[in-house]
């Protein structure tokens, strides 16, 4: 995925409404179409299509998303998977309590993919603490002094 786009060309950088009365003016014999492209500023070969279209079906309607390429996603899926991308990074978003809870629950013989569904703990995560034995929450790395050398 891109994460700094720059667009480098000018292509599409008229607007629909300008392309319109464009359109208007060429179809009303107010203006050829070289001239009605320099006055509302879109390209003539564009204009020239539009024109086409509109005088072989009046009902036609000019739409710059219109071509190759359609989107998969609606804007709300596209702002949900960016969100969802954003939360992967999340670590440890438990407590002592929950996990002591969770290691309960194990011990009464719940399987570590309920729990892990039931109180939302990583199952790698809960099977590193049913091997240590410990509920306490540790991020990172071991330290290299002991608890009491750091105090």
């Amino acid at each position: 995925m891109v994460r700094d786009y720059k667009k480098r060309t000018n292509r599409q950088s008229w607007s629909t409404e300008a392309m319109n009365s464009a359109v208007e003016a060429v179809i009303s014999g107010q203006s050829g179409c070289l001239k009605a492209s320099n006055q509302f500023d879109v390209p003539q070969s564009t204009l020239e299509r539009y024109v086409k279209k509109i005088r072989e079906n009046s009902d036609y309607n000019i739409d710059k998303r219109a071509g190759k390429f359609k989107n998969v996603f609606t804007e709300e899926q596209e702002l949900e998977l960016a969100m969802g991308k954003k939360n992967r990074g999340m670590r440890a978003n438990w407590t002592e309590d929950m996990m002591s809870e969770a290691l309960m629950l194990i011990n009464k013989g719940m399987s570590q993919r309920e729990v892990e569904k039931q109180c939302g703990i990583a199952r790698t995560t809960l099977r590193n603490h049913i091997k240590s034995g410990s509920c306490k929450r540790k991020l990172g790395r071991r330290g290299i002094l002991s608890e009491e050398e750091e105090h």
